[in-house]
């Protein structure tokens, strides 16, 4: 793959990946009970926001491709099955989702970083990871100290990533 097309995918990918958090994260601040939880999903918003922004000029920039945000049939259902829930039962399973989230963007981020051309993409790549393995590790946190769950994500067997400290 050249690497022109890597980075157009992942720009575009990550761009529908960080958007869903957004989703997640805007009906954590309606759920959530606690204040917590909701500082989380407002880190969220704004960081993800930014880079939303910061990766749809640099594919227009450097690519002269415009890219809007997608929602896929199966975040869609996510989305739905996380507006049905209330309470624990909402906090739950937003921490558990939001963690396996982030996972994904730890092990992309991971693969790119190595992979492109442009610096910035590095750049950012390598704080995206460092900023979910941080928020994982407030999730995991709270989901044992709240709810008494130990729950590691949806991390891939064997992946290069390094993993979250307990």
């Amino acid at each position: 793959m050249r690497l022109t097309q890597l980075e157009i995918g992942f720009l575009r990918d990550f761009i529908d990946h960080h958007y869903f958090a957004i989703q997640m994260s805007q009906i954590c601040l309606q759920k959530a009970v606690r204040p917590a939880l909701k500082s989380i999903c407002q880190k969220v918003i704004a960081a993800q926001r930014q880079e939303i922004h910061t990766m749809r000029s640099w594919l227009i920039n450097w690519y002269g491709i415009q890219y809007a945000p997608t929602t896929n049939k199966m975040n869609a259902s996510k989305l739905s099955q996380l507006n049905s829930l209330n309470g624990s039962q909402f906090e739950i399973e937003f921490m558990k989702t939001l963690i396996s989230h982030h996972w994904g963007a730890i092990i992309l981020g991971g693969q790119i970083i190595d992979r492109a051309y442009h610096h910035r993409l590095v750049d950012l790549a390598a704080d995206i990871v460092s900023a979910q393995t941080q928020e994982i590790n407030e999730l995991q946190n709270m989901l044992k100290n709240v709810y008494g769950i130990q729950y590691e994500g949806a991390a891939a067997a064997g992946s290069a990533v390094v993993y979250p400290r307990k």
